[in-house]
This record gives structure tokens, sequence and C-alpha cells, in this order.
């Protein structure tokens, strides 16, 4: 085994029960990690941007995230759909303010304005779909809410796990060359096999075959192995557009909670989407 493997692996040993236990746990626990998640990612991408000479205004972006993310734990669900919209204003227009009202730079460069609120909104909306986790960890009926994150977990993990792998043992043909030139077509495919396997059976271990078919957790899985692996991809873009390798580190081998959760970031707003959409779960 060599040392980079090595380091990832003594680190997934140590966030992996860590992450199952705060599942489990729900409640403040759950929204304060969630919260820390959301706050770290803000900070991930305004050091990255920053090196560009691009501004997150992190004071408008850390409330608007905060806000964002905890309101499933918060607002009345009638008011919900209201606070978003209003959220989203409040950051355009508190990023406006912020430079209405700051000294200008006499140094800055072209579109700076543009380039800052545009940034603030990524910000915003990227560490925003956190609140995704908190809205699906509350659900309880047809099925409770954890369960759903723990099976998407382990997809997610089985998807990453298996590209990786069968990447590394297979990998032959690029899959993105000019995004991401580690990445494989092999290693997709292992990606999506493994993932697959680990969607069927953990959804019969975990329970999800009482509410669900067969053929509907095949399908769920196999969407959630592409959406997993377009989420991975899209961070890619942005890193290789900022000529970054890895975004702040957080756990040794794995770069920062953007390069953990960009999988997740993707995965966890689709499960939630399709378990109240489809299923209307509450």
């Amino acid at each position: 085994m060599n040392r980079e493997l090595a380091v990832r692996t003594g680190s997934a040993a140590v966030a992996i029960p860590l992450t199952l236990g705060v599942v489990h746990a729900g409640g403040p626990v759950f929204t304060m990690v969630v919260v820390a998640l959301a706050l770290r990612t803000v900070y991930e991408l305004a050091c990255v941007l920053r090196w560009q000479q691009v501004e997150v205004i992190e004071s408008v972006s850390y409330l608007a995230v905060v806000v964002w993310v905890v309101a499933p734990a918060i607002a009345p669900e009638s008011q919900r759909a209201l606070l978003y919209p209003a959220l989203a204003f409040a950051a355009i227009g508190g990023g406006l303010a912020w430079h209405v009202l700051s000294p200008p730079k006499e140094d800055r460069p072209a579109r700076f304005v543009v380039s800052s609120v545009g940034a603030t909104m990524l910000a915003v909306l990227y560490a925003g779909l956190f609140g995704c986790f908190i809205a699906l960890r509350q659900q309880s009926s047809p099925l409770s809410g954890a369960i759903w994150l723990y099976w998407t977990l382990l997809v997610t993990w089985a998807t990453d796990s298996g590209a990786y792998f069968v990447g590394k043992a297979l990998g032959r043909r690029k899959l993105a060359p000019k995004v991401s030139p580690g990445k494989s077509v092999e290693g997709a495919v292992g990606g999506i096999v493994i993932g697959t396997v680990m969607g069927l059976t953990a959804g019969s271990l975990l329970g999800l075959t009482v509410n669900l078919d067969w053929l509907s957790i095949l399908v769920l899985s196999a969407v959630l192995t592409v959406a997993g692996q377009l989420g991975d991809l899209s961070k890619s873009v942005v890193k290789r557009d900022l000529g970054v390798k890895d975004f702040p580190s957080v756990l040794p081998g794995h770069g920062g909670v953007i390069d953990r959760c960009d999988s997740l970031l993707f995965n966890v707003p689709l499960v939630w989407l399709y378990t109240a959409v489809c299923l209307g779960a509450k």
C-alpha cells in the first residue's frame, strides 16, 4: 500500500464512523456539523477565488449560508417557499450594497464588482446545498430521513471507491482529460457498477424495499452513481479553471470539505427531491 492510499484509508477509517454517528444523533448535533461544513465550504471557495483576485464577500456569504442551511430546521414549511428567494435577493443585494458602501480599491482588476457578486452567489448557492442534508434528515415518513441519508452516503462512498480502485487497476481511456486527467472511462463504469450493487444491498438491509420495488431502487442507485461522479467532475472544472489542485485541506490525503463532499452535494439534494416529490415524504 503506497503512502497516499494509507493516509486516505486512515482518514476514512476515522471520518466514516463519525459521519454515521452524527447522522444517527440528528437534532442540534447534526445541524451544527452541517452548518460547520457549509461555512467551511464558503471559506474554501473564498480562499481559492482570492488567489485569482476574485473577492467573495464573506460577511454576506456566511450569514446567508447559515440562514439557508438551517431554514429546514427553523422555518415553518409554509414559509420556506418565500424564504429562499428572499435569501437569494439578500445575497445579491447585500453583495452590491457592500461594494457601494466600501471604499473602492485603486488597484482592483476589471469587472471586480460583477465577479465579486457572482462569486458570492456561487458560494452561497453551492454551500447552501447542505441545507438539503437537514431537510432530508428531518423526514419521518414514509421512511426515516436518517435511513435515506445512510443509504445515500453508502452509495456515494461505494461509487467513489469503486471508481478510484477500478480506475487505478484497469484505467486506460481518459474520461474527461481536459477537466480531470486522472479519471478514466473504466473507473467511471466501475463506480457505476459497484455503487449500484451497494444501492441494492444497502436498500435491502436498511428497509427501502418496504416502500420501493427493486426496479426503483436499481434506477435510483444508478442515477446517484452518475450524478455523484458529475458532482466530482463539476468540482474539477472549478479547480481547473482556478488553477488549483485541491481546496484547503481538512483531512490528510482527502483535501478540503469540497473535495470530500462534492458528490454528496449532488446526491443528497437529488434524494431529498425524490423522496419529497415522488414519495410525498414529510
